[in-house]
């Protein structure tokens, strides 16, 4: 079914919410924007096959890291839209460490 036919007025529901939100919320438009981001990293990934970088030794990926991030970002939409999920600090370590990385081959802005 792609639709329920009741129509919605406007809002939507979130995991942890009893009350219906307004589609123009500030919450609705993170988690729109978040799945724009996974959408494009999905196609940045698609695109990226056969590609990779070092990191202290360890050769990663590019689809890989991607993949990564993705799933890091589907975390944290969940935690937006309210369930229990949440980030944990080794995940965080994790990205801190890559972005650290990358910004040592990137030229300055």
């Amino acid at each position: 079914m792609l639709y329920t036919r009741k129509g919605d007025k406007g809002t939507t529901k979130t995991f942890a919410c009893d009350q219906r939100v307004s589609k123009s919320s500030v919450v609705a438009e993170a988690l729109g924007a978040l799945d724009e981001t996974n959408s494009f990293l999905g196609l940045a990934r698609a695109r990226t096959q056969g590609k990779f970088f070092e990191i202290e030794g360890e050769k990663i990926k590019f689809p890989d890291l991607i993949l990564e991030v993705q799933q890091n970002l589907f975390i944290i939409q969940a935690e937006v839209a309210g369930a229990t999920l949440s980030m944990d600090a080794e995940k965080v370590n994790r990205v801190e460490k890559i972005v650290d990385e990358i910004e040592k081959i990137l030229p300055p802005i």
